[in-house]
C-alpha cells in the first residue's frame, strides 16, 4: 500500500508554483499527510544581496507563503486545511535552491517532494538549467513536477513507460498504487529506438529492424509478462510499442491519449555519466503535458512491501 505522510511543496511564487501546490494540497488531504510549504532564499545569487537575511525578511516570506496557501485552499473550495494533521510553512537561505530544498527533505524525512517546472526548452534551458531536473535526479525520494498550465484533476489515466530495467519495475508498482487510489486506468509504454550506433553502419546495419525484425512483437510480448508479473491481477491494463526517440514519443503519447500523470524511474546519473548519457525522465519532466511522478528504485520507498516482492520476483525470475 501506498503511504504518504509528509509532503513538501517548494514554492518560488510563480504560477508553477500555485499549480504544484494545488497538487500538494490535494495529496495531502487525500492521504491526510502533513504539508510543508517551503521558500529558498538565494545567497549570493545577486552579488549585491546581503549574505543573509534578516529576520524581519524571513517573517515576510513567511506571511506570504501562508497567504498563498490560504489563497490556493480557498480556490479549490473543497480543501480545509483544518483537516490535515499538520501545516508547516518554512523559509530557507541557502546557495542554491536545489541545495536548500534537497537538505529540507533529507532533515524532515519527507515522502514526496512536488515542485513546479518551467518548462524551458533550447538554449533558455541550456544557460538557466533546471531546479525541478536537479531535484528530481538527486532526491532520494519520489518527486512530482507540476506544469504552470496544468491545474490538479482527477486522476483517470496513468501512464508507465518502461525499459525492461529493475527501475522500470519499480514504477510500476507506485503506478498500480496510484490507480488504485483514484480508480484510474494504466498504460504501460515501451518506445522502440530505431536507430543503432554508428558502429554497426560497416555491416549494412542502419536499423534495429535489420538485427531483429520481429522487435516490436517480441517487446509487446516482454510487456505483457512484465505486467503480469509486477501488477498481477489488475484491471484497466493496456500495453503499447512505439517507436522513435524515447522521450519525444513518451510525450506524444500522453497528448493522444490525455494522460492526467506519467510515473517513470530516473535512475539518478551525475557527474559525467549524466553530461554524456543524460536523463529521459528529465526531458519528460521539461516538455510533459501533465504532471510526471519520477520515482527511484533506490532510497526512501512508499511502498517497501511491495519493492521487497518485487526484488524476490527478480530474484527468481
Amino acid at each position: 500500500m501506498l503511504h504518504m505522510h509528509k509532503i513538501l511543496a517548494a514554492s518560488d511564487f510563480s504560477p508553477g508554483a500555485d499549480a504544484a501546490l494545488e497538487w500538494a494540497l490535494d495529496l495531502a488531504v487525500r492521504f491526510r499527510a502533513t504539508l510543508h510549504l517551503i521558500y529558498v532564499e538565494v545567497l549570493r545569487d545577486d552579488p549585491f544581496a546581503p549574505a543573509s537575511y534578516p529576520k524581519e525578511h524571513t517573517e515576510r516570506v513567511r506571511a506570504r507563503l501562508r497567504e498563498q496557501l490560504t489563497t490556493c485552499a480557498g480556490r479549490r473550495g473543497d480543501v480545509a486545511l483544518e483537516t490535515l494533521p499538520d501545516v508547516r510553512c518554512e523559509v530557507l537561505q541557502e546557495d542554491a535552491a536545489a541545495t536548500g530544498i534537497l537538505r529540507y527533505a533529507r532533515e524532515e524525512d519527507v515522502d514526496l517532494i512536488v515542485m513546479g517546472t518551467h518548462g524551458r526548452r533550447g538554449i533558455k534551458h541550456l544557460l538557466l538549467g533546471s531546479v525541478a531536473e536537479e531535484v528530481v535526479r538527486l532526491a532520494p525520494m519520489p518527486v512530482l513536477t507540476v506544469r504552470e498550465t496544468v491545474p490538479s484533476r482527477l486522476i483517470r489515466s496513468v501512464l508507465v513507460p518502461v525499459d525492461f530495467s529493475h527501475h522500470a519495475g519499480e514504477a510500476l508498482l507506485y503506478a498500480k498504487e496510484l490507480a488504485a487510489r483514484f480508480g484510474a486506468r494504466i498504460d504501460v509504454l515501451h518506445v522502440i529506438e530505431e536507430a543503432v550506433y554508428p558502429a554497426f553502419y560497416n555491416a549494412a546495419v542502419y536499423s534495429v529492424y535489420d538485427i531483429q525484425p520481429e522487435i516490436e512483437n517480441e517487446a509487446l510480448r516482454h510487456l505483457k509478462g512484465l505486467c503480469a508479473k509486477t501488477l498481477g491481477v489488475c484491471k484497466d491494463v493496456t500495453v503499447h510499442v512505439r517507436v522513435g526517440h524515447a522521450a519525444s514519443e513518451i510525450v506524444h503519447h500522453a497528448e493522444e491519449q490525455e494522460t492526467d500523470l506519467i510515473v517513470m524511474a530516473t535512475h539518478g546519473l551525475t557527474g559525467l555519466a549524466h553530461l554524456l548519457i543524460g536523463s529521459v525522465t528529465e526531458n519528460v519532466v521539461r516538455r510533459a503535458p501533465c504532471p510526471v511522478f519520477a520515482v527511484k528504485s533506490f532510497g526512501k520507498s512508499l511502498i517497501a512491501a511491495n519493492r521487497k516482492s518485487l526484488e524476490q520476483a527478480d530474484a527468481f525470475s
